[in-house]
């Protein structure tokens, strides 16, 4: 089992800051969320990384307008 990393940001250009965080877990899988003020976007990540099958990777990106609705 992985630690948890988290990737705090702060976009320079846009004055936003941006947060993502990943573990590892199961040997080869990665699950990611981050969030983007900037694009008042959350989005999350699975991926996994094996030998013995060619990687794969499923991402979502949910807009803040379609969290807000809910």
């Amino acid at each position: 089992m992985g630690g948890t990393t988290t990737e705090p940001g702060y976009e320079f250009g846009m004055t936003s800051w941006n947060i993502a965080a990943s573990q590892r877990f199961c040997d080869d899988n990665v699950l990611r969320v981050s969030y983007e003020k900037w694009r008042t976007e959350l989005g999350s990540e699975w991926s996994r990384d094996s030998k013995s099958i060619q990687g794969k990777s499923i991402v979502q990106m949910v807009s803040d307008s379609i969290l807000l609705k809910v």
